[in-house]
């Protein structure tokens, strides 16, 4: 049995839980199942209102990657959700599959923000 890798790291701010993703490139299977599974072991645990996702870490977001972030939407359904601290090239993608509010979108699962502190400021 291989060794779980905790690629979700979760605190509490306030009444916002920041999710630090700890992983370079969201894809593949292994990876992103894990992911999944933390992500809802998270959101079930702190059944949060508000939700920061820190994505410093990640480079690189492949299709399966795009799913893992979907599952905190369908977990926490009623839930703010704002991804932070994202590359150009992920937020590029997270545009184009309309993912994040921009102009002309009238609702995206996610909103955009720069920094954690600033989102924690906005969700709390």
């Amino acid at each position: 049995m291989e060794p779980i890798i905790h690629y979700a790291r979760p605190r509490r701010e306030g009444n916002v839980v920041v999710i630090e993703i700890v992983a370079k490139e969201l894809r593949g299977h292994d990876i992103t199942s894990q992911l999944r599974k933390q992500l809802v072991d998270i959101v079930t645990q702190e059944s949060p209102w508000s939700i920061v996702l820190d994505i410093h870490q990640v480079r690189f977001l492949g299709s399966l990657g795009v799913l893992a972030l979907l599952t905190v939407r369908r977990e926490a359904p009623d839930a703010r959700i704002m991804i932070v601290n994202a590359s150009e090239q992920v937020v590029k993608l997270l545009t184009t599959c309309r993912l994040i509010e921009s102009s002309g979108i009238d609702f995206a699962p996610f909103e955009l923000g720069d920094d954690v502190a600033t989102a924690v400021a906005a969700l709390n």
